[in-house]
């Protein structure tokens, strides 16, 4: 138990939680960055590219989002964003995206290729083997 806790303690130290004061840099979005859409009931879309690059030996998260449907739909991106992060191997390194770059939404069908991601270095040092990222929520409804 003793030792589950200190891992615990050290994972929570660990992630970073992400403001837009805080964005680092920006990187221009291109066919690598992953893509999630979240459709929103009963009208909205909302298009996420992200990708983890290695800034200067840190891991370094760049997003940027856009949103279709009107304010609500907008406001539910920001609630979800603010309310995601980013996990390397089943921990957490990031947490609150609300940095990411808003993006024009007439640019959804291209995947937004070539316009600037918001990026934000973690206190994670870059791998040096294999290893695994991932999107993830701590909530699972938005309601607006």
């Amino acid at each position: 138990m003793k030792t589950f806790l200190t891992a615990g303690l050290l994972a929570c130290a660990l992630a970073t939680n992400a403001s837009a004061e805080q964005v680092t840099g920006t990187y221009p979005i291109d066919k690598d960055f992953a893509q999630h859409e979240l459709n929103w009931q009963p009208r909205g879309k909302t298009v996420i590219r992200w990708t983890v690059i290695n800034d200067n030996g840190y891991i370094a998260v760049c997003g940027g989002y856009s949103t279709t449907g009107g304010g609500m739909a907008f406001k539910a991106s920001g609630d979800m964003l603010a309310a995601a992060g980013v996990k390397m191997n089943d921990e957490s390194i990031l947490k609150n995206l609300r940095y990411f770059a808003q993006l024009k939404s007439n640019q959804q069908s291209i995947g937004h290729v070539g316009e600037q991601a918001n990026c934000v270095r973690t206190t994670a040092p870059a791998p040096k083997s294999q290893v695994s990222f991932e999107l993830y929520s701590t909530k699972s409804d938005f309601r607006y």
